[in-house]
Parts: C-alpha cells; sequence; structure tokens
C-alpha cells in the first residue's frame, strides 16, 4: 500500500476496535473505492443509445444492449427484457413492423426479434 493510500486508511471511518480487524480495515477500503453508479445517467445513456433501427436490426440492436451491459448497470432487475424490446421496438423505422408488434398484446423479446426479422 502506498503513501497516499495509507493517508486514505488514515482518514476512513473505522472504530479502534475495527483497525485491528484486517476483513474490517480491507472492507472499509472496498467501500471506499468502489465506483459509485449513477443509475440516472445509465438510465439517460440506455434510452438514447438507439436512434433508428430498421426491423432485420432488432436482433443485433437487443444483443448490443446487452454487450454494453447498460441494463445491468441501470438496475432495471425483472424488467431488463421488456425495456431492451421496448426500447428497441420505439427505434424502428419500419412502421408496419412497429404496427404489428405494437398489436401484440405482450410480446416477449424474443417474439419482437421474431417479428422484426421475418
Amino acid at each position: 500500500m502506498g503513501k497516499d493510500c495509507v493517508q486514505i486508511y488514515l482518514n476512513l471511518n473505522i472504530s479502534g476496535k475495527d483497525r485491528n480487524d484486517a476483513q474490517a480495515c480491507l472492507t472499509a477500503l472496498e467501500n471506499y473505492f468502489k465506483t459509485q453508479c449513477n443509475v440516472f445517467y445509465e438510465h439517460c445513456v440506455f434510452n438514447s443509445y438507439v436512434s433508428t433501427i430498421q426491423g432485420s436490426q432488432l436482433t443485433a440492436t437487443s444483443r448490443a444492449y446487452g454487450n454494453l451491459h447498460l441494463p445491468s448497470s441501470c438496475e432495471f432487475g425483472s424488467l431488463t427484457e421488456e425495456l431492451i424490446r421496448d426500447r428497441s421496438v420505439i427505434g424502428l423505422i419500419d412502421r408496419g413492423t412497429k404496427g404489428e408488434l405494437l398489436r401484440e398484446k405482450s410480446p416477449t423479446l424474443d417474439k419482437a426479434i421474431d417479428i422484426a426479422s421475418f
């Protein structure tokens, strides 16, 4: 641990008892250095990622969301696939395909990809 890290360690709010516990010290340092995620920012990036999509691009676009790890950093939880589906359909250029998807009661992401890719 370098001089800068020692200074950070000395300024952490750790009780005297915990300063003698290596695991407690490591946990305090991990918490200090852990990057904080700005979920609002991640939502904005997610929602602006796709501007326009051709029907045949829906599969690639949906995969791109997953490859960028945007849904996990957005903390969407169980809504991840639905939100990827919705964002992808919103970006479709082909009005016929978009209309067909919107007439579906509640298509899964896979079904949306199938409809858009025919």
